[in-house]
């Protein structure tokens, strides 16, 4: 019995001890201009390696500004109503004792849409 949970022990910690194969995607990348002696080798597309020069295409690319305003000015009139909003149901709640588990609930689901409306606005925004 323990050399049979032995022998599976191994691969899965071989498989989750070592690094991934593919290491993971930066979040902004820019891809240059290839220069003629990569074209005549065949290269195809290059990537902007160069730190300094990806954090600058990000913030000249108007993309990152339309997610910008979503959170600057749509985000918190969301979450300003919201938080009034319980703020004047969660005390009554909790005073009538009843009504307190489905106003958690209520929380719950407004969180949850509050997270979609935030995705729907960065993929909108970005496509």
């Amino acid at each position: 019995m323990l050399s049979f949970s032995s022998r599976c022990k191994q691969p899965s910690m071989a498989r989750l001890a070592f690094p991934s194969p593919y290491p993971p995607h930066p979040i902004f990348t820019r891809i240059r201009p290839s220069t003629a002696e990569e074209i005549e080798a065949g290269l195809g597309t290059q990537y902007e390696h160069s730190f300094y020069r990806n954090a600058y295409s990000m913030f000249t690319d108007p993309t990152s500004y339309q997610a910008l305003f979503y959170f600057l000015v749509i985000k918190p009139g969301i979450t300003l109503f919201l938080s009034l909003i319980f703020i004047v149901l969660a005390p009554v709640s909790l005073a009538l004792i009843l009504p307190f588990p489905a106003v958690l609930r209520l929380v719950r689901r407004l969180g949850i849409w509050q997270a979609n409306v935030a995705v729907d606005g960065l993929y909108y925004t970005v496509r």
